[in-house]
């Protein structure tokens, strides 16, 4: 299914701010995998900081989404994003669970090459 690129944008736009609206009340949960830790690590970042870059994403950050995630205990559409942090490219999966509760399932260093379709 084709989707009109003004309407994408309206739909990413729209799930960061309900995303960060959410995240204003109830924080975020980053969860703490291997890759995400090691980069917080390297880069020297807390997860305040954390929680304080993804406040920060707009549409131009966007990658790819939503995609449906199978995790039962996190169910709910996942949203993929990309950001250059200190001249670092990161890697952002992020997620709204079923019960409205922001969660950050990845911030590490890309691994592949990241393609923004609405970056100039």
């Amino acid at each position: 299914m084709n989707i009109d690129p003004s309407d994408k944008k309206s739909m990413i736009n729209k799930f960061l701010g309900t995303f960060k609206n959410l995240a204003q009340k109830r924080g975020i949960t980053i969860i703490d995998r291997e890759k995400n830790l090691k980069t917080f690590e390297e880069m020297g970042l807390t997860k305040y900081d954390v929680q304080t870059e993804l406040m920060k994403l707009v549409c131009e950050d966007y990658i790819d989404g939503p995609k449906q995630d199978h995790d039962p205990g996190y169910a709910g559409e996942i949203w993929e994003f990309g950001k250059k942090i200190e001249n670092e490219e990161i890697y952002i999966k992020i997620k709204l669970a079923s019960n409205d509760k922001p969660v950050c399932l990845s911030f590490h260093h890309t691994e592949k090459r990241i393609v923004y379709p609405f970056k100039k």
